[in-house]
């Protein structure tokens, strides 16, 4: 099977939950025989190793705007196309690669199966000129949660039997191990426990209520602690001054960007992992902490209620500083409790949260698609 798919990147090293999702499915794609034809802007890295990879640079750098790429794909399609051929088209991105793929499709000698892979709606007034259309004219779309097909459904009046659902993986790696003694000392801790976010800083993932949360908690909690916020984004500089406005610099720790070799560490160092975001299609981070043995407390909003198991594995919670407050201290004030729901999360981790698993079930849907001929 050969796929062909303009793409924004899937880098070895990302921020994006996103684009993370793109490196491990086309990976593990990879591993069971599909090939793709990438379209990729120049300077993007991409995964090495993987002869399944056929990468055609534009030459453009990285950052190419959506209104101006949605203007290139298909000429470098036509150009596959007639080269190497390609049994399906797929859409990574609805805005960014969805219009100028069907534009293709639609002037194309041969019409191709359209599949595409999605995460989640952001508020956004193109969305029913845009995402919307995209949709309608796609043959199936891929989402990594329940939360996911009812936000289209909703959201777009999407047809349920055009959805499909395949839960996203994490990475084999992440796993309990001790506490790194030689990473916990780099980072100046000692013996606090530890509260960690991880995630790209950004607005939807309300990192200024993580702030105001955990001093909150300061106020009922009084041996030592520390509140890691790992991760950079837009938000990392503004976040960084409004923790010093909160008098909170020498409890807060900044780790800045985190590489993906380093995660591993930084998870198995923590007490438990906070994640107060408002929205998520899949959320890997929860589900990484939960792999290697840690207690989550998260919102219980978008998809996380299908990752982190209230009451089992972790607590998923309204969104007021309260709830997260009241969960946190109960979590700290109870090391059986914390192991409890550790073991739990691992389990769940290792048993629905699997790449190759994924990678199957993604791949039945395109064979379904070619079949059909559709």
């Amino acid at each position: 099977m050969k796929i062909a798919t303009p793409h924004c990147g899937f880098s070895p090293e990302t921020n994006s939950g996103g684009e993370t999702y793109e490196r491990e499915i086309m990976k593990n794609l990879a591993k069971l025989g599909v090939q793709f034809e990438v379209i990729l802007a120049k300077g993007k890295r991409y995964p090495e190793g993987f002869p399944q990879f056929h990468i055609h640079r534009l030459p453009i750098e990285k950052g190419l705007r959506w209104y101006i790429a949605n203007w290139i794909w298909p000429h470098y399609l036509r150009k596959i196309e007639k080269s190497s051929g390609f049994d399906l088209l797929r859409i990574h991105s609805l805005r960014y690669t969805g219009p100028g793929v069907l534009w293709f499709n639609a002037h194309s000698a041969r019409k191709y199966p359209v599949v595409c892979h999605h995460h989640h709606i952001d508020p956004d007034l193109l969305n029913p000129l845009i995402e919307k259309k995209v949709i309608e004219k796609s043959d199936l779309l891929i989402t990594g949660s329940e939360f996911s097909k009812r936000q289209l459904i909703d959201t777009f009046q999407t047809e349920p039997e055009k959805i499909r659902v395949v839960p996203y993986g994490i990475d084999e790696a992440f796993k309990r191990t001790p506490s790194d003694e030689h990473y916990k000392k780099k980072l100046g801790l000692r013996n606090e426990k530890v509260l960690l976010f991880l995630a790209g800083l950004k607005k939807r993932k309300k990192v200024f209520f993580l702030i105001d949360m955990f001093e909150e908690l300061l106020r009922h909690y009084h041996d030592p602690i520390k509140l890691i916020i790992a991760g950079s984004g837009p938000l990392k500089k503004k976040l960084q001054e409004y923790a010093l406005l909160k008098n909170l610099g020498g409890k807060i720790l900044f780790t800045g960007f985190v590489p993906e070799d380093q995660k591993l560490a930084l998870y198995n160092l923590c007490d438990v992992f906070v994640f107060p975001s408002d929205m998520e299609g899949f959320g890997f981070s929860p589900a990484e902490a939960m792999a290697c043995g840690k207690p989550v407390v998260c919102s219980n909003t978008g998809s996380l209620p299908e990752i982190v198991q209230d009451g089992r594995s972790g607590y998923c919670v309204d969104n007021t500083i309260s709830a997260f407050v009241e969960k946190i201290l109960t979590l700290f004030g109870n090391a059986e409790l914390r192991r409890k729901f550790g073991d739990a999360g691992e389990m769940r981790a290792r048993r629905i949260f699997q790449w190759p698993v994924a990678a199957h079930g993604t791949l039945k849907i395109y064979e379904e698609l070619l079949r059909n001929g559709k």
